[in-house]
Formats: structure tokens, sequence, C-alpha cells
């Protein structure tokens, strides 16, 4: 496999979906979700990595980021996984 491109979704209780989550959901959904990631890296150190906020990033970190074919438009995040 040459490249791949996932998309994810999300589902968690109690929580809307956008456009009609407010903005205190979508803040508890971000926690919810680091701290899961968090566990997860926990649990295996191959799935440890690093959590870039896009209301805290840098303009070095997104264009680190960017270098490294992750693309940020707006708050869309595509990563693109290259295989040589």
């Amino acid at each position: 496999m040459l490249s791949s491109r996932v998309r994810t979704g999300r589902s968690i209780r109690g929580i809307c979906l956008p456009p009609a989550c407010t903005r205190a959901e979508r803040r508890k959904v971000e926690k919810v979700v680091t701290e899961a990631l968090d566990d997860v890296g926990k649990a295996d150190p191959v799935f440890k990595g690093k959590y870039y906020p896009l209301s805290k990033m840098t303009d070095a970190e997104q264009e680190k980021l960017i270098e490294v074919s992750i693309q940020i438009v707006g708050d869309q995040i595509t990563i693109s996984v290259f295989s040589t």
C-alpha cells in the first residue's frame, strides 16, 4: 500500500453532533477524546503520540505538521500516510 486515508466520526452519549453542539459540548468532546487517546498510549506505547489542540497550536507546529503531510483547513485535519 502506498497511501491510506482514514476518516473518523464520533458518537459520545449525551453530546449533540455538530453543528447542534454548544461550545461547552465541543470542549467536553475534546477532553473525553484526549483522555481516551492518552489511555491508549499508556496501555501500548506504540500508540503514544502528541496532541495538538487547534486553538493553541503555534505557527511553527502547524508548519511542521504540514511538512509531514498533515493538512489543516479550518477545523478539519487530514493526515496523509505514505509508505516507501
